[in-house]
């Protein structure tokens, strides 16, 4: 394929926001043949001589192979690196993003809400469209992308565009910082036009009681554009963003709301958060993470909503969506919190309920002394989800893993449940102990995946799946993949996890018991050191369950290993 003659007009970005705040540019290349290499090309504007449209081409006409161009843009007075946040919004081009993709443009722009400052990636339109907006980072993580602009070939009539301006991260938001900021934020707002816009803004936590959604430089602008915002995605927002500018926004799509507070009340008569969605949107995905929220209205065109992730909400609000969302097809709940308004579970769950699209459920049953199990139960007994092919578990917070995991009436999951992924077991000590036994009813599982479990229960695991003889009594007799992972996305980098040189001999036995049910094995660790560790007995007795009939592979941080 030709190279192709990239050009990106940064003439009205520059030349109106110049004097409000020192930009620098970042343009990264990844190659195809190498993709998981970030290197830089241009550091910063000032280094480009002459035309940037010049120096750009000079810098990737050399790359034709390359698919993926990355730029960035940050503020000289701030860290240049690359943050990473929990949690992300896969897009596709007419479903959450829609405005952000123009199919006539000579090249297809997919935008992403993503923690990058002002990071942008591009396709070809000679590309289909439909992708995961994710790159991996050379340290391991994954950073999502994120548009501020368009990128198009050269030709006559290409101008700058109002959707240059529709697509805002404000990032680290602080009391030194805002004023400037909001002078951005309400400059972007004026110059998109009518455009769906789609925000990302994160406060710093001594922002929460300022009395402004950001600066009364920009708050009546902002709210005159509530109806605008098509993605929203806030942390740490102040209050007022909860009660009163979300409520206006008719075209909200996607909201993402972190509101986490490091001082948290833990009783429920200390919540002081009041969260009220749209009545009029048609929202598809929401994530809310709100431990201190009081009260919550919902009351919007729920049938539109197909993805829910929600993290230590009061379990009251968590069985609204459960209860109004009919058309869910992928649910997560963490650790849900006493509730808030409503004690009785009866009350609200009095009949049985089915969800016919839910493929994908992530629940965490709690203990009795965290007074919503009685919760589990009742829930547990109403709802039905016959199209389950993925269940996530996590034990509830600081609870014998063991207790917990008898909540769970697995009896009654339908058969289709095909991946199982345990979350975290073994974290707090010896204490937790998981007998995969529990999960016997799961016959159809193929694939298992443990994240973020201690290294003594994944060998456990490697045991307990050695049991039984034949299809009536062996676990997950039709398993051909287990995944171990322990990827996590934050500011430090934690040490890999690894296991003893011994595990090896109980992964071969494991597989030794399948051979006749099954005829190849995968499996998969993320930043562990597994088969890198393991003794010469490990190794023999892998190759000799291998020469038996079983074809494995191994694949270790995306490399595949030899056997």
């Amino acid at each position: 394929m030709q190279p192709l003659v990239w050009s990106y007009r940064f003439s009205r970005l520059t030349s109106e926001i110049r004097h409000i705040i020192d930009t620098d540019i970042y343009v990264a290349l990844v190659d195809e043949k190498q993709n998981s290499s970030i290197r830089y090309i241009i550091t910063t504007t000032r280094d480009i001589k002459g035309d940037l449209y010049t120096s750009l081409y000079n810098c990737l006409s050399g790359h034709p192979g390359s698919k993926e161009i990355f730029a960035r843009i940050s503020w000289a007075s701030e860290s240049p690196t690359i943050d990473y946040l929990e949690g992300g919004w896969p897009v596709s081009q007419s479903t959450v993003f829609p405005a952000l993709y123009d199919p006539n443009a000579n090249n297809c722009f997919l935008g992403y809400g993503g923690f990058l400052d002002f990071n942008f990636i591009w396709f070809p339109a000679q590309e289909p469209g439909g992708w995961n907006l994710h790159y991996r980072h050379e340290n391991g993580g994954l950073a999502p992308g994120k548009q501020i602009g368009r990128l198009y070939n050269e030709a006559p009539g290409h101008t700058s565009t109002p959707q240059l301006w529709a697509s805002i991260f404000l990032p680290k938001l602080c009391t030194k910082n805002v004023d400037i900021k909001a002078r951005y934020l309400k400059l972007c707002l004026e110059n998109s036009g009518s455009l769906p816009l789609t925000l990302s803004f994160q406060f710093d936590q001594d922002l929460l009681e300022i009395g402004w959604l950001v600066s009364p430089i920009v708050d009546a602008t902002l709210v005159l554009n509530a109806h605008r915002i098509r993605a929203l995605r806030l942390l740490y927002p102040p209050s007022g963003w909860l009660e009163k500018i979300i409520p206006k926004m008719s075209q909200l799509a996607a909201i993402y709301i972190d509101s986490h507070r490091f001082d948290a009340p833990l009783s429920p008569d200390q919540r002081d958060q009041r969260l009220f969605l749209p009545t009029a949107a048609n929202i598809n995905r929401i994530h809310i993470r709100c431990p201190c929220l009081l009260e919550f209205r919902f009351q919007c065109a729920t049938l539109s909503v197909t993805h829910v992730d929600i993290h230590r909400l009061p379990i009251d609000f968590v069985m609204e969506f459960l209860l109004k969302c009919p058309n869910l097809i992928d649910f997560c709940c963490r650790y849900p919190l006493a509730p808030s308004k409503v004690q009785n579970p009866r009350s609200i769950l009095t009949f049985p309920f089915t969800l016919t699209h839910l493929s994908a459920f992530t629940w965490s049953t709690t203990r009795i002394l965290d007074r919503i199990s009685e919760w589990d139960t009742v829930l547990f007994k109403y709802i039905h989800f016959p199209a389950l092919t993925k269940f996530t578990w996590w034990p509830g917070q600081h609870s014998f893993v063991d207790d917990t995991a008898l909540a769970l009436p697995l009896s009654k999951f339908p058969k289709s449940v095909a991946t199982l992924q345990l979350c975290a077991i073994g974290i707090h000590g010896p204490t937790e102990t998981l007998s995969l036994n529990h999960f016997l009813p799961f016959t159809g599982v193929v694939q298992l995946h443990l994240l973020h479990c201690d290294y003594s229960f994944v060998e456990q695991a490697f045991v307990m799946l050695s049991q039984g003889t034949d299809l009536k009594d062996i676990l997950f007799p039709q398993l051909t993949s287990i995944v171990i992972d322990y990827r996590v996305t934050g500011w430090q980098t934690p040490p890999r996890m690894v296991f003893r040189p011994e595990s090896g001999k109980k992964l071969a036995q494991m597989l030794r018991t399948r051979i006749g049910l099954i005829t190849e094995f995968k499996l998969v660790t993320e930043f562990a050191l597994l088969a890198q560790g393991w003794n010469e007995e490990s190794w023999q007795a892998v190759r000799e369950v291998k020469r038996d009939g079983i074809d494995l592979t191994i694949i270790e941080d995306e490399c595949p290993t030899l056997i």
